[in-house]
């Protein structure tokens, strides 16, 4: 995936499944100090790597080298529970609808209100828009000296 929009096929077919760190960090790792790089995300590698090792989040992987990272998070406002996703890489395509399923599955296995998707990808809301996604927040940032 180049630049800051994101490709898209409807023939992805190559879904997320569940999968550990451990067997998947070689590869992982380094598309994630990537995005770091190239999005200037407000995270490291190795604190996902921890919360992953910790179980405090879910890696997702599929056949075409793409993964997802998600959490289960709480949100006080409305109380519910929501499934966070950060979508993290897509791999050879950009995940389609079909590669959410069992991200939805487990979502509301695990009673959630909702799924939110985090990305720093610029082109996500409108890629996202054609699969019931609507962007309900823009959060700005300003790091403080």
């Amino acid at each position: 995936m180049g630049g800051n929009e994101p490709a898209y096929s409807s023939s992805l077919g190559t879904l997320l499944v569940p999968s550990i760190i451990e067997a998947e960090w070689d590869w992982v790792r380094p598309l994630l100090q990537s995005i770091c790089d190239n999005c200037e995300a407000d995270w490291e590698s190795h604190h996902v790597k921890r919360l992953l090792q910790d179980g405090a989040a879910q890696l997702w992987t599929s056949l075409n080298g793409g993964f997802a990272v998600t959490q289960m998070h709480h949100n006080e406002f409305f109380c519910r529970s929501y499934l966070l996703i950060w979508i993290c890489h897509s791999g050879a395509e950009f995940f389609a609808e079909e590669d959410f399923n069992l991200i939805e599955e487990f979502a509301k296995e695990n009673n959630a209100g909702w799924i939110e998707i985090w990305s720093p990808w610029k082109g996500m809301p409108r890629h996202l828009s054609k699969f019931g996604f609507k962007s309900v927040n823009t959060v700005m940032r300003r790091p403080l000296k």
